[in-house]
Protein backbone atom coordinates (compact mmCIF):
# COMPACT_ATOMS: atom_id res chain seq x y z
CA UNK A 1 0.00 0.00 0.00
CA UNK A 2 2.68 2.26 0.84
CA UNK A 3 4.44 1.59 -2.46
CA UNK A 4 1.32 2.10 -4.23
CA UNK A 5 0.74 6.19 -2.41
CA UNK A 6 4.48 6.68 -3.79
CA UNK A 7 3.64 5.78 -7.13
CA UNK A 8 0.53 7.63 -6.73
CA UNK A 9 2.53 10.81 -5.75
CA UNK A 10 4.66 10.55 -8.42
CA UNK A 11 1.44 10.42 -10.95
CA UNK A 12 0.11 13.50 -9.32
CA UNK A 13 3.40 15.58 -9.34
CA UNK A 14 3.12 14.76 -13.27
CA UNK A 15 -0.33 15.52 -13.41
CA UNK A 16 0.73 18.96 -11.74
CA UNK A 17 3.12 19.20 -14.55
CA UNK A 18 0.82 19.27 -17.12
CA UNK A 19 -1.46 21.45 -15.40
CA UNK A 20 1.30 23.73 -15.09
CA UNK A 21 1.71 24.21 -18.60
CA UNK A 22 -2.04 24.42 -19.54
CA UNK A 23 -1.95 27.31 -17.13
CA UNK A 24 0.92 28.89 -19.08
CA UNK A 25 -0.56 28.80 -22.35
CA UNK A 26 -3.22 30.46 -20.79
CA UNK A 27 -1.42 32.72 -19.14
CA UNK A 28 -1.32 35.89 -21.52
CA UNK A 29 -4.81 35.67 -22.17
CA UNK A 30 -6.81 34.65 -18.89
CA UNK A 31 -5.70 36.74 -16.00
CA UNK A 32 -7.88 34.02 -13.79
CA UNK A 33 -6.80 30.92 -15.06
CA UNK A 34 -4.71 30.13 -12.15
CA UNK A 35 -8.40 30.26 -10.01
CA UNK A 36 -9.58 27.27 -12.43
CA UNK A 37 -6.00 25.57 -11.46
CA UNK A 38 -6.27 25.49 -7.65
CA UNK A 39 -9.88 24.86 -7.92
CA UNK A 40 -8.57 21.42 -9.89
CA UNK A 41 -6.14 20.45 -7.15
CA UNK A 42 -7.64 20.90 -4.42
CA UNK A 43 -10.59 19.12 -5.68
CA UNK A 44 -8.26 16.47 -6.54
CA UNK A 45 -6.25 16.67 -3.22
CA UNK A 46 -9.80 16.03 -1.14
CA UNK A 47 -10.81 13.09 -3.09
CA UNK A 48 -7.32 11.65 -2.76
CA UNK A 49 -7.74 12.21 1.41
CA UNK A 50 -10.82 10.48 0.76
CA UNK A 51 -9.78 7.54 -0.83
CA UNK A 52 -6.80 6.76 1.23
CA UNK A 53 -7.69 8.55 4.25
CA UNK A 54 -4.03 9.67 4.95
CA UNK A 55 -3.21 13.00 6.06
CA UNK A 56 0.46 12.71 5.78
CA UNK A 57 0.27 11.67 2.03
CA UNK A 58 -2.34 14.73 1.19
CA UNK A 59 0.34 17.23 3.33
CA UNK A 60 3.28 15.67 0.93
CA UNK A 61 0.63 16.81 -2.40
CA UNK A 62 0.68 20.05 -0.73
CA UNK A 63 4.26 20.67 -0.56
CA UNK A 64 4.86 18.91 -3.99
CA UNK A 65 2.08 22.43 -5.11
CA UNK A 66 3.74 24.36 -3.05
CA UNK A 67 7.12 24.21 -4.36
CA UNK A 68 6.29 23.28 -8.00
CA UNK A 69 4.35 26.34 -8.60
CA UNK A 70 5.29 29.05 -6.06
CA UNK A 71 6.82 31.72 -7.90
CA UNK A 72 9.60 34.16 -6.83
CA UNK A 73 8.27 37.34 -8.04
CA UNK A 74 10.12 40.69 -7.75
CA UNK A 75 8.51 44.09 -8.31
CA UNK A 76 11.35 45.44 -10.12
CA UNK A 77 11.34 42.76 -12.86
CA UNK A 78 8.03 41.93 -12.84
CA UNK A 79 8.18 38.56 -13.85
CA UNK A 80 7.25 35.23 -12.73
CA UNK A 81 10.32 32.40 -11.96
CA UNK A 82 9.47 28.88 -12.50
CA UNK A 83 11.74 26.29 -11.42
CA UNK A 84 11.04 22.76 -12.20
CA UNK A 85 12.75 19.82 -12.11
CA UNK A 86 12.92 15.96 -13.66
CA UNK A 87 14.66 13.90 -10.81
CA UNK A 88 14.39 10.81 -12.92
CA UNK A 89 16.71 12.54 -16.17
CA UNK A 90 18.22 14.97 -13.71
CA UNK A 91 17.46 17.76 -15.70
CA UNK A 92 16.46 21.02 -14.17
CA UNK A 93 14.05 23.60 -16.06
CA UNK A 94 13.34 27.62 -15.61
CA UNK A 95 10.98 29.75 -17.48
CA UNK A 96 11.16 33.27 -16.67
CA UNK A 97 7.21 34.47 -17.36
CA UNK A 98 6.28 38.03 -17.86
CA UNK A 99 3.64 38.61 -15.28
CA UNK A 100 0.50 40.26 -15.89
CA UNK A 101 -1.25 40.41 -12.19
CA UNK A 102 0.82 40.59 -8.84
CA UNK A 103 1.63 38.06 -6.52
CA UNK A 104 2.65 37.67 -3.04
CA UNK A 105 6.10 36.17 -3.91
CA UNK A 106 8.12 38.94 -2.36
CA UNK A 107 11.01 38.12 -0.22
CA UNK A 108 13.53 40.52 1.45
CA UNK A 109 16.78 39.60 1.88
CA UNK A 110 18.70 39.65 5.68
CA UNK A 111 21.87 38.32 4.26
CA UNK A 112 23.95 41.65 5.88
CA UNK A 113 23.09 39.91 9.31
CA UNK A 114 25.24 36.79 8.37
CA UNK A 115 27.51 35.28 5.67
CA UNK A 116 25.23 32.41 6.59
CA UNK A 117 22.05 33.80 5.43
CA UNK A 118 23.35 34.77 2.27
CA UNK A 119 24.62 31.29 1.48
CA UNK A 120 21.04 30.08 2.49
CA UNK A 121 19.44 32.22 0.39
CA UNK A 122 21.38 31.67 -2.68
CA UNK A 123 20.59 28.24 -2.24
CA UNK A 124 16.89 29.02 -2.22
CA UNK A 125 17.52 30.77 -5.61
CA UNK A 126 19.37 28.25 -7.09
CA UNK A 127 16.78 24.93 -6.16
CA UNK A 128 13.27 27.05 -5.78
CA UNK A 129 13.88 30.15 -7.38
CA UNK A 130 12.90 32.40 -4.24
CA UNK A 131 13.98 36.04 -5.07
CA UNK A 132 15.63 38.11 -2.38
CA UNK A 133 15.62 41.42 -2.74
CA UNK A 134 18.64 43.33 -2.02
CA UNK A 135 20.74 40.39 -2.02
CA UNK A 136 23.24 41.65 -5.13
CA UNK A 137 24.75 37.87 -4.48
CA UNK A 138 21.67 36.26 -6.52
CA UNK A 139 23.02 37.90 -9.93
CA UNK A 140 23.79 34.69 -11.36
CA UNK A 141 22.47 32.15 -13.94
CA UNK A 142 18.23 33.39 -13.55
CA UNK A 143 17.99 30.17 -16.58
CA UNK A 144 20.38 27.16 -16.94
CA UNK A 145 17.93 25.75 -19.90
CA UNK A 146 19.86 22.79 -20.45
CA UNK A 147 21.89 21.54 -16.64
CA UNK A 148 23.10 17.95 -17.28
CA UNK A 149 24.05 16.20 -13.71
CA UNK A 150 22.55 16.16 -10.51
CA UNK A 151 20.97 19.14 -9.21
CA UNK A 152 21.99 19.46 -6.19
CA UNK A 153 25.83 19.41 -7.03
CA UNK A 154 27.15 23.50 -6.74
CA UNK A 155 29.38 23.26 -9.99
CA UNK A 156 28.22 26.76 -11.61
CA UNK A 157 29.79 30.36 -10.91
CA UNK A 158 29.56 32.66 -8.78
CA UNK A 159 28.88 35.81 -10.29
CA UNK A 160 27.23 36.57 -13.47
CA UNK A 161 23.65 37.15 -15.04
CA UNK A 162 21.81 34.31 -17.76
CA UNK A 163 18.14 35.44 -18.66
CA UNK A 164 15.84 33.45 -20.37
CA UNK A 165 12.77 34.96 -21.88
CA UNK A 166 10.34 33.16 -23.59
CA UNK A 167 8.12 35.35 -25.42
CA UNK A 168 4.44 33.75 -25.87
CA UNK A 169 3.36 35.90 -28.50
CA UNK A 170 6.23 35.49 -31.27
CA UNK A 171 6.53 31.93 -29.79
CA UNK A 172 10.29 32.27 -29.56
CA UNK A 173 13.05 32.63 -26.78
CA UNK A 174 14.89 35.95 -26.24
CA UNK A 175 17.88 35.29 -24.68
CA UNK A 176 20.73 37.76 -22.69
CA UNK A 177 23.52 36.36 -21.02
CA UNK A 178 26.61 37.64 -19.57
CA UNK A 179 28.78 36.39 -17.42
CA UNK A 180 31.77 36.60 -15.35
CA UNK A 181 33.11 32.68 -14.38
CA UNK A 182 35.07 32.47 -11.25
CA UNK A 183 34.87 28.28 -10.59
CA UNK A 184 34.94 25.90 -12.69
CA UNK A 185 31.58 24.19 -14.35
CA UNK A 186 31.21 21.47 -16.28
CA UNK A 187 27.38 20.72 -16.16
CA UNK A 188 26.47 23.75 -18.43
CA UNK A 189 25.30 23.77 -22.04
CA UNK A 190 24.84 27.06 -23.27
CA UNK A 191 22.50 27.95 -26.15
Amino acid sequence: MFLFLIMFRCVFVLCLFFCLCCRWVFLCFVDCSFVFFYLFVCFFLFFVMFLFFNLWFFLLYCLDLFCIDFCGFCFVRFVLLYVLFCLILCFRVSFVLICFFLFFGLVFSLFFCSYALCIFERECFDLFGFVFCGNDCLHRFYVDWFFVGFFLCKLYPLFGLFVLNFCMLVEEIIVYATCCFVLCFSNFAFI
